[in-house]
């Protein structure tokens, strides 16, 4: 809950510096590569991701807690034409949300700040709607601490996350974060 007021609070004040315009390589070629039918983005925020797979051909459903996020998305992707299902939901409710099947989930530097509990709620969600030749393309911030809050996840434990549901296929390490590309077990 905590977690949930300071993004609200980030969203209002503009601070937020992941909201980056710029798409990451890793999405790019791997969106060119898998060419997805219906793509989840996880903790869309603004929406710039999921425009972007939007505009590559997919059908997209972007989920963000932040109420603010989903309507500056829902803007963002009506200026430049594209149709996207922008749902206001929490990540660890997947399995509520009445989703589709998927073929990829992005998960951009959202599950490295949910807790243990939450994480294994939303790996549940993944497994109930991921096709079993579904791809989930995550990048995790290294582990790190500041305010006094640690965040970020490390290789083993994104490997206890996700085992024995899904594996690592192959992996990226950026510096202050790692891409996973994660296939079903």
């Amino acid at each position: 809950m905590f977690g949930k007021l300071i993004y609200q609070l980030s969203y209002r004040l503009g601070q937020i510096p992941w909201d980056a315009s710029q798409m990451p390589p890793e999405l790019v070629s791997t969106l060119q590569s898998a060419a997805p039918d219906i793509v989840l983005d996880v903790g869309c925020g603004t929406g710039n991701n999921s425009i972007y797979a939007a505009q590559q051909g997919a059908t997209v459903i972007g989920i963000d807690f932040v109420e603010s996020a989903i309507q500056t998305a829902q803007q963002k992707a009506q200026a430049v034409g594209v149709t996207i299902d922008f749902r206001y939901g929490d990540a660890t409710q997947l399995d509520t949300l009445k989703l589709p099947l998927i073929d990829m989930v992005l998960d951009i530097k959202c599950t490295h700040g949910l807790s243990v509990a939450a994480r294994e709620q939303y790996v549940y969600g993944l497994t109930s709607r991921l096709r079993p030749d579904g791809l989930v393309l995550m990048e995790a911030l290294s582990p790190r601490s500041e305010l006094g809050f640690r965040f970020g996840l490390q290789q083993q434990e994104v490997e206890d996350m996700m085992s024995p549901h899904f594996k690592i296929a192959r992996m990226k390490e950026n510096g202050e974060s790692t891409w996973y590309w994660l296939e079903r077990s």
